[in-house]
Order: C-alpha cells, then sequence, then structure tokens
C-alpha cells in the first residue's frame, strides 16, 4: 500500500510503502472419496496452494492447486489400501499460511477373491 499526506496549503509528502502480509490460512482442502481401487487423490483448494497428502503410512505427498483450485495427486502404486485407512490433506498457501485438515477414510471397493469350489457331479451330496 503506498500512503502520502497533504496538507491545508496542498504540499504532498513523499510516498510510504507498507507491505501487506497475509497470515490468512487457506480452507481446508475437500477431498473427492478415495477407495481402495483408487490411482489418485483429487479435490479443490486455494488457487496456486500446495496440497500436502499423508498416507497412513506417513508417507507424504504433494501437488499445487491449478487455477481454478483443483489438485489431483497420483498415488504410488506400491500403496495398497483395504479400506477403513485415513488420508489426511492440507494446504498451503504462496505466503506459508497452513489450512486445517482433511481427513478421507478410504472406502473399501475391492471385491473378495474368488471362492475355489471342488468338481459337482450328479453323485455329490456337498459342494466344498
Amino acid at each position: 500500500i503506498k500512503i502520502t499526506s497533504t496538507d491545508a496549503s496542498g504540499n504532498k509528502s513523499d510516498e510510504a510503502i507498507v507491505e501487506v502480509k497475509d497470515t490468512t490460512p487457506p480452507a481446508a482442502p475437500t477431498v473427492s472419496e478415495v477407495t481402495s481401487e483408487s490411482t489418485q487423490v483429487t479435490g479443490t483448494g486455494e488457487p496456486g496452494s500446495t496440497v500436502k497428502v499423508e498416507l497412513p503410512d506417513g508417507t507424504e505427498l504433494t501437488g499445487v492447486a491449478d487455477d481454478q483450485g483443483n489438485y489431483t495427486i497420483d498415488l504410488p502404486s506400491n500403496k495398497k489400501f483395504n479400506g477403513g485407512e485415513s488420508i489426511k490433506i492440507t494446504s498451503t498457501d504462496a505466503s506459508g499460511n497452513k489450512s486445517d485438515e482433511a481427513v478421507v477414510e478410504v472406502k473399501d471397493t475391492t471385491p473378495p477373491a474368488a471362492p475355489t469350489v471342488s468338481e459337482v457331479t450328479s453323485e455329490s451330496t456337498q459342494v466344498t
């Protein structure tokens, strides 16, 4: 902000420049559903902010929200989820202000393995 002062005679002072510091943290990011089959974490945050995803084992992944606030962060292929785990997401703006944490629980969408069945014949009385 540039500030000047003018007296009653119209004399104007030199400009004083004051920098306004951003101390307001961004809102907590939104997170789309994450399932046991997901390969990415997606959602919205403050445009241009750095989005951090913390996996249940403590692994941290980062990405940047685009100019519309959308972010997509790829999950490592070696990280598998069973469902019920919590993933934490935060957003940090260019001034270093960190949002509150958003937490999403991984939803189990992995079907169970197909059962194995012994041969069934016309003589069978049980299926095992």
